[in-house]
Parts: structure tokens; sequence; C-alpha cells
């Protein structure tokens, strides 16, 4: 079956000016996050994709990325999930894009930010998609988009 969408979750990344997308993107939000003591900016809300439109998959078929919190105060992650006509897009706020739910899952601050790894994996079922995060303890959250609407 062929995705009539393009779908993937809002995320964040360090700012790199050499990036034409990070640069110029006034419907994005920036935020300076310190990291060893030194400020570093990071570009919020820009577009991750997980699966692009016209892309055949068959029933099962599982993509998965893996996620850390932005910082060490971070006790929660969350996981805004979004569809789109486009083949690519690269912020959230593009038009045509379409939120269709979200998760969120507790991040243990007891353990260094690198420690906290949160995987995001897209299912395709058959009528649906189930996506889920999970952390390193097996902790996890599950959200159905159907592929109709």
């Amino acid at each position: 079956r062929m995705l009539r969408y393009t779908y993937g979750i809002e995320t964040s990344n360090k700012f790199d000016e050499s990036k034409p997308q990070h640069v110029g993107l006034e419907a994005c939000r920036y935020r300076t996050i310190m990291k060893d003591g030194i400020p570093v900016v990071h570009v919020l809300g820009l577009f991750f994709r997980f699966a692009q439109v016209g892309t055949s998959v068959a029933v099962d078929h599982k993509i998965k990325h893996s996620f850390w919190p932005l910082d060490e105060a971070q006790h929660s992650v969350g996981f805004n999930l979004y569809a789109t006509q486009k083949d690519s897009a690269i912020s959230v706020t593009e038009d045509g894009m379409q939120g269709r739910g979200s998760l969120t899952i507790q991040s243990d601050m007891g353990r260094p930010r690198s420690d906290r790894e949160i995987s995001c994996e897209f299912c395709f079922a058959d009528t649906e998609i189930v996506v889920t995060v999970q952390d390193r303890e097996g902790v996890k959250q599950t959200h159905m988009i159907d592929f109709n609407v």
C-alpha cells in the first residue's frame, strides 16, 4: 500500500547557520540551553520525517529512531505527531501540516541526559499507524493514527 501522507514528529536540533533550514525560520522557535557551562542554541519546531508520501509500506513495517532529552533538567519528553501531503517539510508550522496526536514519556532525571535514550517507533498496521515511545527501562506509551484521516 502507498502512503497518502508524509508522517513524522516535531523535534529540535542544535542550530547550525550553515544549514539553510535553520536560518530564517520565522515560524520556528529558538532556545538556548547550557551544556557543560556553554550556551548552545537549538531550533525548535522542526519536522523529523519517519515515512514519506508515495512510499510503499508492508503491513507491520516498522521504522524506529532514538531521541534524548534536550537538557539535563528535562523530566519528560513529548512527541507531537504530524502528517502532511508534502514530500518533505522543514517545520511543523508549514501550511498543510496536520497534528495527529501526541505522546509524553517521563525521563529519569537520576541519570545523565546521554543515558536517557527514548525510542520512537512507527508501525504500519492494517488500517492505522501505531506509534510507540519507550525508554530504556521498558516504560512505553502508544498512540494510533488512522490512515484515512
